[in-house]
């Protein structure tokens, strides 16, 4: 499998499961339910790409308890939700 191919992967999965996740989270629930060819570091380096590309949002925890979605500053701790240029990326492809 290509790295191209696992980041569609991951991105799919985003897609069919539209919940804000950490990067750990995201990884445990792949395996679950998917066979994973890559690490949790990966996973974790494919999300901050997506998000550098738009794909992805980094969005803050806490605001996620009332139901908003905030984007995160860089370098502080995040939740990863796909975007819709993500889904778009997925339906293009």
């Amino acid at each position: 499998m290509t790295k191209e191919d696992r980041r569609r992967q991951v991105l799919a999965f985003m897609k069919d499961h539209p919940l804000a996740l950490s990067p750990l989270l995201l990884y445990r629930n792949m395996r679950l339910h998917q066979t994973v060819t890559f690490s949790v570091d990966s996973l974790r380096n494919y999300l901050e790409e997506f998000a550098e590309e738009g794909l992805v949002l980094r969005v803050e925890k806490e605001p996620l308890d009332d139901g908003r979605i905030v984007e995160a500053d860089s370098g502080t701790r995040a939740y990863y939700v796909i975007s819709d240029e993500g889904r778009e990326y997925l339906d293009d492809g």
